[in-house]
This record gives structure tokens, sequence and C-alpha cells, in this order.
């Protein structure tokens, strides 16, 4: 599988304490504060961290990967004795599989 980007996505209690933590992390300020509650950081053009305040989902997370072969993942993927959810956009097909 080759990945073109990676997103991972953040629930938080406290979003003030929890971006302080990840400034320390990364070593700088978010890079982005779309709206209220959301704050973003930007690892190059192809992979980021989102972080929401959620408290119903603090420390819980979602991630996304932009793959090439999405057919051939998604087969993997839900063959799998594991849980997944898989979700593909394709230009001829949006929705969930």
């Amino acid at each position: 599988m080759s990945i073109l980007k990676v997103y991972a996505h953040l629930g938080c209690s406290n979003l003030d304490r929890s971006t302080n933590w990840f400034e320390k992390t990364f070593g700088r300020a978010p890079d982005a504060r779309q709206m209220a509650g959301l704050v973003e950081w930007h690892h190059g053009a192809d992979a980021g961290v989102q972080l929401w305040q959620d408290a119903a989902n603090a420390g819980h997370g979602t991630l996304t990967l932009i793959v090439t072969e999405i057919v051939e993942v998604q087969a993997r993927l839900l063959g799998a004795d594991r849980a997944y959810e898989v979700v593909t956009k394709t230009p001829d097909n949006l929705g969930r599989a």
C-alpha cells in the first residue's frame, strides 16, 4: 500500500490544555484555527493533526489514510478480523463500503 497522505483527528476535553501539550510536543504553535474548538498542525503537504474540543470523545480519534490502491486496500480491510469502517472516495464513487 502506498500512503500518499496521513491525517489524525483527536478529541479532547480541554482544548487549551491539550493545545499546550501538543505545542510542546511539536515545538510550535498550531498552524491553523479554522473555527472555535479546532486547532491544526500541518506537517508538510501530506500530513496533519487536528485537535477538536469534544469531551464526549476525549481520548479517541480517527485516522485518515490517502492511498493509491484503494480497491486492494478496501478488500484486505473488509476481510480482516478487526472492525474497520472503510470509506472510499473516488471520482466515480462517494460513499461507505
